[in-house]
């Protein structure tokens, strides 16, 4: 799963890294938790801090316990982009949304939804495939680019990619996404009322009812965390580079980084290769995404010194793309609510919110020592960017506001290890103390521990 291909590029001595690195993983195997590394240390003008795991163990075993041994993967990259550690615990993982089904055996191969860790993903894949080929820019009117759907006076005339991806295109979001067209018909959610495993609409026929739904703010003036959107982007793929979403995710993407288990083609969240959802539709791996992660963490270069996506493309993802957009009163509160909430916060309402803005794809959260980029998924998966710093992704299968809480717990215990030397939380946030929000647990399918 990782190895020669993973290493930091810096010359000659890449194989040095590498073996490092396979060195490491090997002692976390022999339960040797406490070793340092000195992988890579060349490729910093100092050495990169030596990483120790212990406190994130612990945290990853009384989390997955606490769920009756739910199956989780925690993969971290260091300062220079190197593997620095993956670790798995438990086997459970629920196999439906809402877990009412689940299965056994969790691996870091396992293939799973990684649901809205897709949009990073799709938002890379458009860059990559769309917007560095010149085929269009992120401010390309829709007008221009789909005249036959959004020409002659629609509402969306205006909205462009960049506010397609930063939600602030002002369609209708995921609290209505079920009623204001057929395009997620197939996704099997309990929400969805009207769900057939056969699909009522095409790509483009989504795309059409879409343009005829009532815009919820003008293009650019307020978050509104819609999937239904996202959906225009791979219409634009099909339109502008010729290509299936996931033929370009294979082409930009996922076969450089040998993303061999990765595909839009993801029946738990209802997404095929004919009608892919970029914002929710991938199914992956541990391992997969973890090389996607490291990818973006390392500004769009591959470990063997390739560039994938250009330093622009990476820096247009990880943007405040929102900060003229209104982000209080959207329907899910993602910014005035303890959605991953950290030891950090904007302000002391009860909801006490440490996201603080949207990217292409990527959440902007005060972090605890640091500002980070991150996105979850709504079954679970959740990456943590803190730029020239530490890479994280947790890999799992259960919903996603428990885990998402607890996720961000473990995070806490591997910086109080790491990074107690740091100030808490970077001005202006301010820091509130005590216990981290741990919400309760729904019903599961296996048995839970006794009290």
């Amino acid at each position: 799963a990782f190895g020669a291909s993973n290493r930091c590029d810096a010359g000659d001595r890449d194989h040095a890294c590498a073996e490092d690195a396979s060195s490491l993983l090997q002692a976390w195997r022999r339960g040797d938790h406490d070793r340092r590394h000195a992988s890579c240390t060349h490729c910093l003008a100092s050495r990169p801090k030596h990483l120790q795991f212990s406190a994130a163990i612990e945290a990853l075993h009384n989390v997955s316990e606490e769920i009756g041994g739910l199956g989780i993967t925690m993969t971290v990259f260091d300062a220079c982009g190197q593997l620095a550690f993956q670790h798995t615990v438990g086997s459970a993982f629920c196999t439906r949304v809402g877990c009412t089904d689940y299965s056994t055996g969790w691996s870091a191969e396992q293939v799973h939804g990684v649901f809205s860790v897709s949009k990073m993903i799709s938002s890379a894949t458009f860059m990559a495939a769309v917007v560095e080929p010149g085929l269009a820019s992120l401010d390309s009117a829709l007008q221009q680019l789909l005249p036959d759907i959004f020409g002659g006076g629609n509402a969306y005339a205006g909205v462009t990619p960049r506010q397609i991806m930063s939600h602030t295109s002002g369609f209708p979001g995921d609290t209505v996404m079920f009623e204001i067209s057929d395009c997620f018909r197939t996704y099997p959610h309990p929400d969805n009322l009207n769900y057939s495993d056969t699909t009522a609409v095409n790509l483009e026929e989504c795309i059409r009812q879409l343009s005829n739904v009532t815009p919820v703010a003008p293009p650019g003036a307020h978050f509104e965390y819609s999937d239904s959107a996202y959906e225009i982007i791979a219409l634009l793929m099909e339109r502008l580079a010729g290509m299936t979403m996931g033929e370009a995710f294979q082409k930009y993407l996922g076969q450089p980084l040998q993303m061999k288990s990765t595909s839009l083609d993801c029946p738990i969240a209802g997404s095929t290769a004919t009608h892919p959802h970029p914002a929710m539709g991938f199914c992956s791996t541990a391992n997969d995404v973890s090389k996607f992660t490291q990818l973006m963490f390392r500004g769009g270069k591959m470990c063997c010194g390739r560039s994938l996506l250009a330093p622009g493309s990476v820096t247009s993802i990880l943007s405040e793309e929102t900060r003229n957009a209104k982000l209080f009163g959207e329907p899910k509160h993602l910014f005035t609510e303890p959605f991953a909430r950290t030891r950090c916060v904007t302000n002391t309402l009860p909801g006490n919110a440490s996201n603080i803005g949207y990217g292409l794809g990527a959440f902007r959260s005060w972090g605890f020592r640091s500002k980070v980029w991150f996105h979850p998924g709504s079954m679970g998966a959740m990456n943590w960017l803190d730029l020239g710093k530490y890479a994280a992704l947790f890999s799992t299968s259960y919903p996603e506001f428990p885990m998402q809480e607890r996720e961000v717990r473990i995070l806490d215990a591997f910086e109080s290890q790491n990074y107690a030397d740091e100030d808490l939380c970077p001005y202006p946030s301010i820091k509130v103390p005590g216990d981290l929000p741990k919400a309760a647990l729904p019903a599961l399918p296996w048995a839970l521990p006794s009290a």
